[in-house]
């Protein structure tokens, strides 16, 4: 399932480095994670777990910059409410 032009969601996807990974291997990926707002008030963004810069996928370097920017794009979503245009 890992290859070129296949297409994925990850939901709360923090600074996992699971989409760098597909990002390398040209993956289209969608990242969500919570509204920053909603990311603080569950402590996430505290400890470092809330992704609100894409760049910031990549920083154990594992892809170029050019297949993140390429391969992945971000958008916040609660996934406890998943909009449809994200679900299919």
């Amino acid at each position: 399932m890992i290859s070129a032009a296949k297409k994925g969601v990850g939901f709360g996807v923090g600074k996992d480095p699971i989409v760098a990974y597909l990002a390398k291997n040209r993956v289209n990926i969608l990242a969500t994670d919570l509204h920053t707002d909603e990311a603080k008030t569950a402590g996430w963004v505290n400890t470092n777990q809330h992704l609100v810069n894409v760049k910031d996928l990549n920083y154990r370097g594992i892809t170029s910059d050019t297949n993140i920017k390429n391969h992945v794009r971000f958008r916040f979503v609660d996934m406890n409410h998943i909009p449809e245009d994200v679900q299919g």
